[in-house]
């Protein structure tokens, strides 16, 4: 099966095809296949810029068609989940969730994932811009995807005072091959019995949880 959005919203039905489909099922999260994610996530495991002290994500717009069955959180939150799963190697507790609401419905989130580093994730139905971005904040830099289509993650340095180095900061390009088509390439490999690909089952499962928790 596979999903660019969820596994299932509710986490006894997620328990429940992780037990019976093992690692026959994955959910292909096609944002761990952007390179600009991996430019970050790499940046963060290199060390040059110190520790990495949080994530933000920015996914707002004006109203989320196609999913009236679900408030848009479950349509775009999880994506976010997935990239600070990326970055990180893992997906932090949940700390604190607050709600955004219209006419009595959830039309967004903000959201915290853990501490030292947080992830920071907001999203909403109810932005009349258009809005996708990720920054990693570093102890002496901040590294921005600042759009799903970008061709570079831009860097400002912080200097030793606190403040942002004067200028537009650092453009450090990435490979512009479509996050799907890697995707799929990497499942086509797989088939061929080649490693299997990013986002299994168990994996999804914990991203049901996390988004159920901050439900609660």
């Amino acid at each position: 099966r596979r999903s660019s959005d969820l596994l299932t919203i509710d986490p006894e039905s997620a328990r429940s095809i992780v037990e019976t489909g093992g690692e026959r099922v994955f959910v292909m999260d096609k944002w761990r296949y952007h390179a600009g994610i991996e430019a970050l996530r790499d940046l963060a495991g290199s060390g040059e810029f110190g520790p990495l002290e949080s994530i933000r994500t920015y996914r707002c717009g004006w109203r989320h068609e196609g999913n009236d069955d679900v408030d848009c959180t479950w349509v775009l939150m999880p994506h976010d989940i997935s990239i600070a799963f990326e970055i990180l190697g893992y997906v932090p507790d949940p700390v604190f969730a607050w709600t955004e609401r219209s006419r009595g419905h959830v039309s967004g989130m903000i959201a915290v994932l853990g501490q030292e580093p947080a992830v920071v994730m907001e999203v909403s139905g109810k932005r009349v811009a258009h809005l996708r971005s990720v920054s990693a904040c570093f102890r002496d830099a901040v590294a921005v995807l600042e759009d799903a289509h970008a061709s570079h993650i831009r860097i400002r340095r912080i200097g030793v005072d606190g403040k942002p180095e004067p200028g537009d900061g650092e453009r450090r390009p990435f490979s512009g091959e479509l996050p799907l088509l890697r995707e799929l390439r990497a499942f086509l490999k797989y088939l061929d019995s080649g490693p299997p690909p990013k986002s299994s089952a168990a994996e999804a499962l914990r991203n049901v949880e996390v988004l159920a928790a901050l439900h609660r």
